[in-house]
Parts: C-alpha cells; sequence; structure tokens
C-alpha cells in the first residue's frame, strides 16, 4: 500500500507491504475462491498508527449464461490493531455482473450490494454498492502453457 491519500482520514499515511495468496476454481456453472492478503507498515508517518490488517476477499457466482454471472466478493477486514469492538468489518451481499462491449474493448460490467453484519464503530459503513467495470484483456500466449 503506498501513501497516497489527499487527506488523513482518507489514508494510514504508512507504506505496508505483505504476503498475498490465491486461490481459485473457474468451472462451467460455478466460479469459487478466495484472495488472501495481510499488510504490515514499514515505512510513513511516525505519529500515525502502525498498519497491521488482513483482508480476505471471498468470491462465489453462478454462470446463468457464458457471459453473465450472480453471485458475490465482499472484502472480509480484520484489523488486527484495533480496539477489540473496532476490528472486524464483515459485508454479505448479492450482485450480478456481464461481459459487453464498451467501445473495441470486452468489458466486464456489473453491481455488487454489500451489508454489514460485522463492522467498527468509529468509520464503519452500515452498506456499500460496487459497481465494476473491468476491461478483459487477452491472456499472454505463453501463459497458456501449464508449468507443473
Amino acid at each position: 500500500m503506498f501513501d497516497t491519500a489527499t487527506d488523513d482520514v482518507l489514508g494510514t499515511s504508512k507504506w505496508s507491504a505483505g504476503p498475498m495468496a490465491l486461490a481459485i476454481h473457474s468451472g462451467q456453472k460455478w466460479i469459487y475462491g478466495a484472495i488472501a492478503q495481510h499488510w504490515w507498515s514499514y515505512a510513513g508517518d511516525d505519529d500515525r498508527n502502525d498498519v497491521n490488517l488482513t483482508d480476505v476477499q471471498y468470491v462465489l457466482r453462478y454462470r446463468v449464461t457464458p457471459e453473465t454471472n450472480i453471485g458475490f466478493a465482499p472484502n472480509i477486514r480484520y484489523n488486527w490493531n484495533a480496539d477489540s469492538g473496532n476490528r472486524w468489518t464483515v459485508p454479505v451481499g448479492l450482485g450480478f455482473d456481464t461481459i459487453g462491449q464498451l467501445g473495441p474493448v470486452p468489458t466486464k460490467i456489473g453491481l455488487e450490494f454489500h451489508y454489514f453484519v460485522e463492522q467498527p464503530d468509529v468509520f464503519g459503513p452500515e452498506f456499500q454498492l460496487r459497481l465494476l467495470f473491468i476491461p478483459v484483456v487477452p491472456a499472454p500466449a505463453w501463459s497458456k502453457t501449464p508449468i507443473f
């Protein structure tokens, strides 16, 4: 994570890094898996709290057609440095996405609504509306050869 916030309330004022793991299955009808990340701060404003944050994005989508999915992919967060009542951020929700053309580029367009069943008391959201515009870039030829 880079310190790019334009205001103190919008960021940590810290530079952070850490491990990441990804496991995704993309089948004929179901897409499921998770992306797990953890960050520790290593530089930045000494007057601000250190970063020790875990984020897990779980993914579950059902393919209605080859182009259209319904499902969800919210981010669960755990702030190890927060007070005990402010550590968890847990959304649940539902959404859809489809592949369409945005000019010459195939683009995944979608919408998800998440309700937060657990959120920090200090600055926690109650709900989230996520709008997706993701350009689809073809995989390079070298990536189609299995490594193992």
